[in-house]
């Protein structure tokens, strides 16, 4: 994971658990747990790439169903779909003010 796409999570509200000078790289893992009951799978494609899909809303049986861009990386992808359900969060909140 690059430092940029580690800074992307933090200012997405990603825990930072201790990092005090640069943001904190969370691995797979933790991903996957922060993005909750909204993450549903993380599949391999057949050229090796790896892809992240989940649900953008609370209950998991609605759309908008989300799935990220093939990365090289798990925890790129997994790490996309996190920012996605955070943009998703702030859209809806804005929309209801």
């Amino acid at each position: 994971m690059t430092n940029e796409l580690a800074k992307m999570l933090k200012d997405a509200g990603f825990p930072q658990h201790g990092a005090k000078n640069a943001p904190y790289v969370p691995n797979l893992g933790e991903l996957i747990a922060e993005c909750g009951n909204r993450f549903w799978s993380l599949r391999r494609t057949p050229d090796g790439k790896w892809i992240a899909a989940g649900h953008l809303t609370q209950n998991s049986s609605k759309i908008p169903y989300y799935e990220s861009t093939s990365y090289d990386e798990p925890d790129t992808a997994a790490a996309e779909l996190f920012l996605s359900i955070k943009v998703h969060e702030h859209e809806k909140d804005s929309n209801n003010k």
